[in-house]
């Protein structure tokens, strides 16, 4: 189904809400924009996956309910962040750094390393997010 304007409003207030944007490291010098949904109501993600296709994972813990979790991460995530930023309101600041990370950060293939100039701007990338994410906390 492809999202109407309503369907990105709504997934807007559902990231502000209960999604999380973040720059995760992977080491040693693998950084990778991720976007994520969590809700204890599967209904909820399977109306986002309709949507915007990725995976949905399931966690339980013993004494809590379910969990699930609907996850996408780099140019995905870019095209469906790009998508819902006009009506983001609290994690709008995140939405514009992980794009612009996006934006700059170079591809390397294989396993030889990356310059060390592009690993500290990623890692640059990856502290300004986390702060970002610790002042909604």
């Amino acid at each position: 189904m492809t999202p109407k304007l309503e369907d990105w409003v709504y997934l807007a207030g559902i990231i502000d809400g209960e999604g999380s944007i973040q720059i995760d490291h992977h080491p040693p010098y693998n950084y990778n924009v991720k976007l994520s949904v969590v809700n204890t109501d599967r209904r909820l993600l399977d109306w986002i996956v309709d949507r915007w296709p990725a995976p949905v994972h399931s966690y339980e813990r013993v004494g809590q309910k379910r969990t699930y979790q609907w996850s996408t991460s780099n140019a995905y995530a870019a095209s469906v962040i790009k998508g819902v930023r006009p009506y983001l309101t609290i994690k709008r600041e995140q939405a514009d750094l992980a794009i612009e990370f996006l934006a700059c950060k170079t591809n390397y293939r294989g396993h030889t390393g990356i310059p060390d100039d592009e690993l500290e701007t990623r890692q640059r990338f990856a502290a300004s997010m986390k702060g970002l994410r610790k002042v909604q906390l």
